[in-house]
C-alpha cells in the first residue's frame, strides 16, 4: 500500500549494542498501530457500505451486527480498541431474550474486526461455537396428529413425514411423476 507504512521505521545504528537496545524498546511496545484519527463508528459506517453488494438477509445481518458494534464502541478510537475489552464485552453481550447466541456474538465480532482490523489486532478474541442441535423425530402417531391438523395439506404433510423428500421436491411433484406401477 503506497503511503501506508507498516512497522517500524527504518533506522541505522552505529554500534550492536544500540540495535539490540532499539530492538528490545520496540518489541516491548509492541507493534505501531496506524491512525487515522476515525472512530470506531465512522470505519464501521465504511464497513457497512462495503456490504451493498451482499442479498437483503445478508445486508440485514451485516447492519445488526453494526448496530451492536456503534451502541458500545461508536465513539472510541479506533487505535484505541483493545482485545480484552471486547472479549469481556462479547461475554456479556445479551438480547432481550437473555445471552446473545454464539452466532449473533460471531457476526459482532466479524463487524469490528472488519471495521478496525488493520489498527486493531483482535486475532485473539474468540467466540464460543455454536452447539449442533439434537435432531428431533416425530412419532407416528404425533405425524399422524400433525397432519390433522393442517387442513387441506394432509397428504403433503404425511408425503413429507414418511418419505424424507425436502419440501421443494415435494412442490415440484407432478401428477405424472407417480407411477402406481413402480411403488
Amino acid at each position: 500500500m503506497a503511503g501506508h507504512q507498516r512497522g517500524w521505521p527504518t533506522t541505522s545504528c552505529r554500534t550492536k549494542a544500540e540495535a539490540d537496545y532499539i530492538n528490545a524498546a520496540r518489541i516491548a511496545q509492541g507493534r505501531p498501530r496506524p491512525s487515522d484519527g476515525r472512530t470506531v463508528g465512522e470505519r464501521v459506517d465504511v464497513w457497512l457500505a462495503g456490504k451493498a453488494g451482499l442479498s437483503p438477509k445478508g445486508r440485514e445481518a451485516a447492519r445488526v451486527a453494526a448496530s451492536w458494534v456503534k451502541g458500545e464502541w461508536a465513539g472510541m478510537p479506533a487505535d484505541e480498541v483493545d482485545p480484552a475489552q471486547v472479549q469481556v464485552w462479547l461475554a456479556g453481550l445479551r438480547t432481550d431474550r437473555g445471552p446473545a447466541s454464539p452466532s449473533l456474538k460471531h457476526k459482532v465480532l466479524q463487524c469490528l474486526r472488519g471495521a478496525v482490523g488493520d489498527v486493531a489486532d483482535l486475532s485473539g478474541v474468540r467466540v464460543p461455537s455454536e452447539r449442533p442441535r439434537e435432531p428431533r423425530f416425530l412419532s407416528a402417531e404425533d405425524l399422524v396428529r400433525l397432519a390433522d391438523e393442517c387442513h387441506g395439506w394432509e397428504a403433503m404433510v404425511m408425503l413429507l413425514g414418511t418419505t424424507g423428500i425436502r419440501v421443494g421436491e415435494c412442490c415440484a411433484l407432478d401428477v405424472a411423476d407417480v407411477s402406481p406401477a413402480t411403488r
